[in-house]
């Protein structure tokens, strides 16, 4: 079940199954063409123009993008595949997609992109997702640029009554890399779990922000971010959680981790919270840091040699965040997309 889109060409293959459901995956153009009414309801609603300079930049001059459409208690069991690539010299790329989980409505989503360019490229790439009463989806952002490409992601869900929304965000490429997360918890009982896993050497630049903003009483969020970084790799996290006055017994988490490979490497942080309520549970927090040496002396102790020890440690300081996605079948597959980055020398590109 895939779409796949280089630069503005694409292809799309849905099983018949899931059509006759009444399940829709097309162009966002497309969409507008054939589903005016869904698109128009929604499109603009979780990022609007004026949300910053860069969405309005988008919004002015997206040429890609797509549109899932998962109509109520309807459960897609196998996960829909969205492949983005970008070919070309100088390349400029602005996507804008939007997904629609109506009531009761169950989706897995993998968002996979990548490019192979020689010349310095842009890409802007805006997500919108809407989650009616009690549906459920399951995101991974797999995010494998060029070392030319320079990319802002942005994704924000807006959750409903008893939805729930669960994301990882997943960082190997690219020379620079912006990505900003976000849900907003509009009623009772919605649910959302931010995590991103980000992996860098050479002279790649990272930038995190992520958004928890609860609207409504009886809302839960966590957030939780690793990021391993060598060379003169660098990454900056600032995330933010919001309660409104009225968004009482509410429960919230924020912790970003950085582990450190060189002297060279540095990361920054600054987890914040806006509480405004007085009745809830809330906590953040950051950490850098370095290898843990008794950890390695314990491993190179028990036979393993220091580059198979800090490799060990650097997987289970990852595998913490893997573990925590829902959908066990799509762990491998995760584990293997960040052993091409761990298995790359420092310095090689």
């Amino acid at each position: 079940l895939y779409l796949a889109q280089n630069n503005s060409t694409l292809s799309v293959e849905l099983q018949a199954e899931l059509s006759d459901k009444g399940v829709v995956l097309l162009s966002l153009s497309d969409a507008l063409m054939h589903y005016p009414e869904q698109v128009q309801a929604h499109f603009g609603k979780v990022y609007p123009a004026v949300s910053s300079k860069e969405i309005a930049l988008n919004m002015a001059y997206w040429n890609g993008g797509y549109f899932l459409y998962v109509p109520a208690n309807v459960h897609v069991e196998l996960p829909i595949c969205v492949l983005q690539s970008v070919a070309g010299e100088h390349t400029v790329g602005f996507q804008r997609s939007l997904v629609i989980a109506e009531r009761g409505a169950q989706v897995t989503l993998i968002h996979d992109a990548y490019s192979d360019n020689e010349q310095a490229s842009l890409v802007s790439d805006v997500l919108e997702l809407w989650l009616n009463g009690n549906a459920q989806v399951n995101a991974v952002y797999m995010q494998n640029w060029d070392r030319q490409m320079h990319a802002l992601h942005y994704s924000k869900a807006h959750l409903s009554r008893d939805s729930r929304y669960h994301v990882l965000n997943l960082g190997i490429g690219a020379a620079y890399h912006e990505v900003h997360t976000g849900a907003n918890l509009e009623e009772a009982g919605a649910d959302t779990h931010i995590q991103g896993l980000f992996v860098g050497n050479g002279q790649q630049h990272f930038r995190q922000q992520s958004l928890q903003n609860h609207i409504h009483a009886n809302t839960t969020s966590d957030l939780l971010y690793h990021t391993v970084l060598k060379d003169e790799a660098y990454s900056f996290y600032h995330g933010m959680i919001y309660v409104d006055p009225k968004a009482q017994q509410t429960v919230s988490n924020q912790v970003s981790k950085s582990l450190l490979l060189s002297d060279s490497a540095r990361s920054d942080a600054i987890p914040n919270l806006e509480i405004l309520a007085d009745d809830v549970q809330s906590g953040h927090g950051a950490a850098v840091g370095s290898l843990n040496p008794e950890q390695l002396f314990y491993l190179q102790s028990r036979g393993f040699d220091q580059s198979t020890a800090e490799g060990m440690l650097v997987e289970g300081f990852m595998e913490a965040v893997i573990l925590r996605f829902p959908v066990e079948a799509l762990h491998a597959v995760l584990r293997q997309h960040l052993a091409m980055r761990l298995l790359v020398k420092d310095g090689a590109e």
